[in-house]
């Protein structure tokens, strides 16, 4: 968790330094390189969350090693050479997404072409680094892996700035210093996971039938990864066609202000699924159960009170991090919205894990496929009927659907849980809690006269910490577990 949120702190403290070095058009292509991250990744083919899955279930199995360097050696192969296709594909196609994707006004078109080009090899780098993660976190190597990102992630974000200030302030220059460090990135995770399933006297090879085992469980997980992008992307696609564009603006300002709650979430949904995976393994459906519960109450009690501090104080969080009257007065409804939405799919994470844990992608698929054909319809009409306010409904509208309808799931199949115990455990006390706290935190701010952003900053820091501490000392599960730790 520490790991992503620094990486996530250092890119929002260093942009204005890169807007100033680089300017804001070529700035841009920094967004079109987060586009292309996300459009790439659905061609991951569900083997990243396969080589978690995989490593945690042979981790948990005596005299595996074998199998998991075979394993590691066939799905790094296909890495490789998927990732050398990447860099090929983006270098062929380079001139045409600067010429016709790309409409710059100061920039020229070859410095572009060039930049793209690098992007593709930046890309291309850090592909197979999804190989060695999920490797990792499959082996419960979790602190190292979280202390290799923030090394990278540092050497990354302060290198940037070293190089735009003292070698070459173009784009560039920006992107092949990440080029570099991506490669040496995934060259050293390569290394130690290769390091952590050690064996001597066993040559790995490549292995047709691993394909053919996790073919199912693969296949299943990207058609699962095309429709979260299909869902989490629509909005904004949508958007950008009814909207106008500054209109749209403060909408993708709120939804970037919103996402930080996944500095939260990804890392605690990427530390219980492969722990499901070895307990669903061993047959200790007892303490799959427990886990469920602290993870649903751990989630709970960090996303929570952040939720509410964004719907109460939405508008001086914006007015505090953009510093522009117009954005916080336009954004802060939608950002209020779009952080409930994103609380919802957070707590939704934990059944989810469990569901893939099992090996049982299909019915997160089915259940995915319907609420889609649902979804599509409810956000074109809401987003052309009400804009960014109506995206914003439709979104919590569906987590709050998939939450309720996966907790159903993984009780009948799963867990010996009381539903009704779950979801006051889960999301309804810790809600409430979370909600006084933060209301009575709101009308306080609104008493005091005086008081600059960075009083204000303060207080609200200080009101989600109050939260916490409350949601946290009456959750069962959680107190008992940190109890525990004494």
């Amino acid at each position: 968790m520490v790991g992503r949120g620094w990486g996530a702190l250092l890119s929002i403290a260093l942009t204005p330094i890169y807007i100033r070095s680089l300017g804001v058009e070529a700035y841009g292509l920094i967004g079109i390189f987060v586009t292309l991250q996300i459009l790439i990744s659905i061609f991951d083919m569900g083997l990243g969350t396969a080589a978690n899955r995989e490593m945690a279930v042979l981790s948990a199995q005596e005299n595996s090693k074998d199998q998991m360097r075979d394993f590691l050696r066939t799905l790094e192969r296909i890495y490789w050479a998927t990732a050398v296709c990447i860099a090929l594909l983006i270098a062929i196609f380079a001139k045409i997404i600067a010429n016709m994707w790309i409409k710059p006004i100061a920039l020229q078109v070859n410095e572009i072409t060039i930049a793209v080009i690098i992007m593709g090899v930046a890309l291309a780098t850090q592909w197979p680094s999804s190989l060695y993660s999920g490797a990792l976190m499959g082996l419960q190597k979790q602190l190292p892996l979280n202390y290799f990102n923030i090394v990278f992630s540092t050497i990354r974000a302060l290198g940037a700035v070293f190089v735009l200030s003292n070698i070459s302030s173009s784009v560039v220059g920006f992107f092949a210093w990440q080029a570099i460090i991506t490669l040496t990135q995934t060259v050293v995770l390569a290394i130690y996971t290769w390091r952590g399933v050690a064996l001597k006297a066993h040559n790995p090879k490549y292995s047709k039938k691993i394909i053919k085992d996790i073919r199912k469980f693969a296949t299943e997980m990207s058609v699962i990864s095309l429709m979260a992008v299909a869902l989490t992307q629509l909005d904004k696609v949508i958007l950008s066609r009814v909207l106008t564009l500054e209109s749209f603006g403060y909408y993708y300002v709120a939804s970037v202000a919103a996402g930080g709650l996944y500095i939260i979430i990804s890392p605690i949904f990427s530390a219980i699924f492969p722990k499901f995976t070895q307990l669903l393994s061993s047959g200790e459906v007892d303490k799959v159960s427990v886990l469920y519960e602290q993870a649903s109450q751990l989630m709970a009690v960090l996303v929570l009170p952040i939720m509410m501090v964004m719907v109460f104080f939405s508008r001086d969080l914006l007015l505090i991090w953009t510093h522009n009257e117009s954005t916080a007065e336009n954004g802060y409804a939608v950002l209020a919205l779009l952080s409930v939405g994103n609380a919802l799919n957070g707590l939704m994470n934990v059944p989810y894990a469990l569901q893939l844990a099992s090996g049982n992608a299909r019915s997160v698929m089915k259940l995915n496929g319907i609420l889609l054909t649902v979804s599509i319809p409810a956000i074109i009409f809401l987003a052309k009927s009400l804009g960014g306010f109506g995206a914003g409904v439709a979104w919590i509208g569906y987590t709050l659907v998939f939450l309720l309808i996966n907790m159903r799931i993984i009780v009948k199949s799963f867990i010996y849980i009381n539903i009704y115990r779950m979801i006051w455990n889960g999301i309804l006390q810790p809600t409430l809690i979370a909600f006084v706290i933060t209301y009575l935190g709101y009308e306080l701010l609104q008493s005091i006269e005086s008081g600059g952003l960075l009083f204000r900053l303060f207080f609200i820091i200080l009101t989600a910490i109050a939260g916490m501490a409350a949601t946290t000392a009456m959750s069962p599960q959680l107190t008992r577990y940190l109890k525990g730790l004494r």
